[in-house]
């Protein structure tokens, strides 16, 4: 937390100098010259991101004491409203049924469903809009052999997040909740690799666990399992 939020400043300081520059010397570059400045931009703007993506997975990595009641639709309400403009650029349908209240951290229950909504946005296939659906499935009883933070059999909420985007091989659903892990190439798909891992923290900060499913060029399926107590 302490190094991420350090950076911060420097890297600030970078964007505005370099923007400075550009500005009073724009006249005077030569074409090749223009190229390496906003290579230096695009750097600096990806630098800062991935900060802010850290600073993040530390926050969640200190989860609150106390859990209060929260209203998932509520929740998903805010983050579709955040993410209206991106909604609307990709032409997107966001098909939602009706959540539980839970006991939880509101604030992490958000960035969940924001990374998870955003990450389906941006995995999307070419020439095809996202088309994602948030559904409720109940309660589900879970059997001991389902790795959980206790031994016993207990009752978990089982929320579905589905898109039809680009997907994955099976064989990677484990790998890309891991941090900085990503199957598809900066060049195709930005971002930095810690979305689906802070996913992940947030379901263990719950004492919950979630599940991924995936098919290449027909979508990925997130099952998210939160305890009923």
């Amino acid at each position: 937390y302490a190094a991420s939020h350090d950076l911060k400043e420097p890297i600030r300081k970078i964007q505005f100098f370099t923007g400075m520059l550009k500005e009073q010397l724009s006249s005077r570059l030569a074409e090749n010259e223009k190229k390496t400045l906003l290579r230096i931009e695009i750097s600096s703007q990806r630098m800062g991101t991935l900060i802010e993506d850290l600073l993040s997975y530390s926050h969640v990595s200190q989860k609150p004491h106390v859990k209060k009641s929260v209203d998932l639709n509520l929740i998903l309400a805010e983050v579709l409203e955040d993410l209206e403009l991106t909604i609307q650029e990709k032409a997107a349908s966001i098909n939602v049924t009706t959540l539980p209240i839970i006991e939880g951290y509101a604030r992490q229950l958000q960035q969940l469903f924001h990374n998870l909504i955003l990450n389906g946005l941006k995995f999307s296939r070419p020439h095809l809009n996202p088309i994602l659906n948030i559904s409720y499935h109940g309660l589900v009883l879970i059997q001991p052999n389902i790795p959980l933070r206790n031994d016993s059999i207990a009752n978990f909420h089982e929320i579905e997040v589905k898109d039809n985007g680009i997907g994955f091989e099976q064989e990677n659903a484990e790998k890309i909740f891991n941090m900085f892990h990503m199957l598809n190439g900066k060049s195709e798909y930005s971002g930095t690799g810690i979305g689906l891992a802070l996913v992940n923290k947030i379901v263990e900060n719950h004492n919950g666990f979630i599940k991924a499913l995936g098919q290449p060029d027909i979508g990925a399926s997130f099952k998210i399992y939160l305890p009923t107590e």
